[in-house]
């Protein structure tokens, strides 16, 4: 059985006279930008483990890497552990770096 398709020409309208919207203000935040708004509400930091199960991230170090660049002043703290198999694993763990205000006078 022979089906023909018809071709379908769609056409978008776009109007340039505002800036479009990324990240919070379009309703949807970046990897990125939760990633940071965790790290200012989490002085603990973030492992990768963390990241896949609170943001879906399956490449935190990438993530780092672009928030670093944008001039964020992030820490990485290698941490050992024993997993479930008793075999000691090494991860990192991502902190910002926060102001020591005791040092002010």
């Amino acid at each position: 059985m022979l089906v023909k398709r018809a071709n379908i020409c769609v056409t978008t309208i776009v109007s340039h006279s505002q800036p479009p919207l990324v990240g919070a203000e379009r309703g949807i935040m970046t990897q990125s930008e939760m990633i940071i708004d965790y790290l200012k509400t989490h002085p603990n930091g973030l492992t990768p483990q963390d990241a896949v199960s609170l943001f879906g991230c399956m490449r935190l170090s990438g993530r780092i890497f672009d928030l670093k660049s944008m001039g964020y002043p992030i820490a990485t703290e290698m941490e050992t552990k024993k997993n479930r198999y008793g075999r000691s694993v090494t991860y990192a763990r991502y902190k910002l770096v926060r102001e020591d205000k005791s040092d002010n006078p």
